[in-house]
């Protein structure tokens, strides 16, 4: 989950990394893994999430990626539905 969101706050213009860096996150919180979940929420990952769906309006793979992300992130955990 470190290496992800180190590369995804490092490179924020590389739309490859942003959207390997969604789908990775996504599908480390499905599957109910809770402490997957709360490390990427407390150590920033929702933020740059977001941060990359918004750098990156015109990409479908990374705007899917994103909403599966935060999907996962949110889904049966309240602390992280915001």
């Amino acid at each position: 989950i470190e290496l992800v969101l180190k590369a995804m706050t490092a490179f924020p213009k590389n739309a490859g990394i942003q959207e390997d860096g969604c789908f990775v996150l996504g599908n480390l919180c499905c599957s109910g893994n809770d402490t997957n979940r709360m490390t990427i929420a407390m150590q920033g990952g929702i933020e740059l999430v977001l941060k990359a769906m918004k750098a990156f309006p015109g990409q479908q793979q990374l705007q899917r990626n994103g909403c599966l992300a935060l999907g996962n992130l949110a889904f049966d955990c309240k602390r992280n539905k915001t």
